[in-house]
């Protein structure tokens, strides 16, 4: 309504960006949201969308049930270094996980039971948590249900500039997206 009305005195070109493969139909959004958000992509995806990565841009053009092989992939300006980990000597297995605290990343809900079993079958491990949302709570739940709260840490954001020099420390990570 804004690129119309200012259209009216101006030029104006409407540019939204893309960066999760289901940002516009979560499960769990509310049914008038979704609907609402599938009307503006669908009059603006061909040519005022730009995509985060090939699977942002497939996964709406499979909801939207039109191609959108116009439209631009920019990827985000994270900075790729090469890995340099290496093996640690300590005989525990450190873990981590990275990402929002939620319910799409359930992988997270996971990790207090993993340990649990893992603890019990005489593998020393930990498993550090970055990352903030509403499931935070549930994970602090399910790992004191598991008496895994010593060993399952919830770290707080992880800053991009610190990404690789804190993950290089671990030995297993378990993430998606971004990281």
């Amino acid at each position: 309504l804004l690129a119309r009305r200012l259209g009216r005195k101006r030029h104006v070109r409407h540019v939204t960006g893309v960066f999760h493969p289901t940002i516009n139909f979560s499960v769990g959004q509310p049914i008038d949201r979704v609907c609402l958000n599938y009307g503006i992509v669908r009059i603006h995806a061909s040519d005022s969308m730009f995509f985060m990565n090939i699977e942002c841009r497939d996964s709406h053009a499979k909801w939207l049930k039109f191609s959108l092989e116009h439209a631009p992939v920019i990827p985000l300006p994270v900075a790729h270094h090469e890995s340099n980990w290496t093996p640690r000597k300590e005989a525990s297995l450190k873990i981590v996980s990275v990402g929002r605290l939620v319910d799409f990343k359930a992988y997270n809900l996971g990790a207090p039971r993993i340990l649990r079993t893992l603890l019990d079958e005489g593998i020393s491990a930990t498993w550090d948590i970055y990352g903030n949302g509403p499931l935070e709570s549930e994970i602090r739940r399910l790992a004191l249900m598991e008496g895994v709260g010593d060993a399952l840490q919830l770290r707080g954001i992880l800053r991009y500039s610190d990404y690789q020099s804190i993950i290089l420390g671990y030995d297993a990570f378990v993430g998606m997206g971004t990281a």
